[in-house]
């Protein structure tokens, strides 16, 4: 018997009542792991018990491989890279995502800006051709009308969509910035989420939610204050890799709490977990 025969055997047994029939069936399902994501939806049945069942399995199959990931992601690395940690959370909702294809589109909207920028010179105006670039051209926007969407926090998905929240849209300009050598930095406001650039000693903040908009320190003070928050000068501090990416985590898990999904809600805190051991 070959791998997919097996597996649409298995499958079809999956809503067996007896528990352990259930237990054996689930635990060589298992073993097959991503395999069996592939053909989970050729052999769907609507039986109550069954949709819940394949649920657990495919948090289960996604899970082990992910966490494994994401730990020798962590462990591996002394300096991590946002980029590559970015989508390794975006293969835990896809574990089947190509990353390169992904990649590619960020390479393009480099190339393209590189034409567009013709110098080196780190200037406000080089941000503005940047933001005019991705928020006119490539028409990203903010997503204000469906702000807790899990897909605003998947770099894919913002890539396809062109939607995204503060922390998402700032990641791609970040990362189409780091392929043009523009140093930017993460700024994590509460209730909101900003870059920065040292431009010649004076730094100057990007709005990415708000097109690019350029901000001065004191614009990012009334933004806190906005936000409900008592402004201290230490928010204007420059946040980790590691901060940037539990940030992209816990809004993950806001967006599964809002779907009432707290099985994905509770794995999702394993990921934050990993970034704070010690290797």
């Amino acid at each position: 018997m070959n791998k997919q025969t097996s597996i649409k055997s298995l499958l079809q047994l999956l809503d067996d009542p007896d528990l352990e029939i259930y237990a054996t069936v689930e635990l060589k399902l298992l073993e097959f792991g991503l395999e069996v994501l592939k053909d989970i939806p050729k052999y769907v049945n609507e039986s109550e018990l069954y949709i819940k069942r394949i649920e657990l399995l495919k948090s289960k199959i996604i899970h082990t491989g992910m966490l494994k990931d994401f730990r020798h992601y962590v462990s591996t690395n002394d300096e991590l890279d946002l980029e590559e940690g970015a989508f390794l959370l975006s293969q835990v909702v896809n574990p089947l995502l190509q990353i390169n294809v992904f990649k590619n589109v960020l390479n393009e909207y480099a190339r393209d800006l590189k034409g567009i920028l013709a110098t080196d010179t780190l200037t406000i105006d080089m941000l503005e051709k940047i933001s005019k670039y991705l928020f006119e051209k490539r028409k990203f926007i903010p997503n204000t009308e469906n702000y807790h969407n899990l897909s605003n926090h998947l770099i894919d998905q913002v890539l396809e969509t062109k939607l995204g929240i503060p922390l998402s849209l700032s990641f791609i300009y970040m990362f189409v910035a780091k392929r043009l050598n523009i140093p930017l930095k993460g700024i994590g406001l509460p209730g909101h989420f900003i870059i920065s650039l040292d431009v010649f000693g004076e730094i100057v903040y990007i709005d990415p939610f708000s097109y690019g908009k350029i901000l001065k320190s004191n614009d990012c003070k009334i933004l806190v204050e906005r936000s409900g928050f008592k402004f201290h000068e230490d928010y204007l501090e420059p946040v980790t890799v590691k901060q940037m990416l539990e940030r992209m985590i816990r809004n993950m898990i806001s967006s599964y709490e809002k779907q009432k999904n707290n099985l994905e809600a509770q794995n999702m805190l394993q990921y934050i977990d990993i970034l704070h051991w010690k290797y």
